[in-house]
């Protein structure tokens, strides 16, 4: 992400983190400590509180050109951002 913001400075702290593939437990881990983990993944950067997680889909787990059904949360998500040209800078995938 630092390498991104730097090469468009212009972005500042206008962008969100998407972390796709969440688990249960993994999105239970970071609700319990929240401030840690966004003072964590801001450590060098302009920073954002924009982060979504997006919870694994146990039904198209390993099944070819499958598009998950979005979550209203995660439509909230970025409504409520109000951003005309959201610009995702890194996707966390995790496994």
């Amino acid at each position: 992400m630092q390498l991104v913001l730097e090469a468009a400075k212009d972005i500042g702290n206008n962008y969100s983190v998407i972390v796709n593939k969440a688990s249960e437990g993994e999105m239970e881990a970071v609700e319990d400590d929240w401030l840690s983990f966004v003072a964590i993944l801001n450590e060098d950067l302009p920073g954002t509180q924009s982060v979504f997680f997006n919870a694994s889909d146990d039904k198209i787990r390993d099944k070819k050109n499958q598009v998950p059904v979005l979550s209203t949360n995660y439509l909230w998500h970025f409504k409520k951002r109000k951003l005309k040209n959201m610009k995702i800078l890194f996707e966390i995938y995790t496994s």
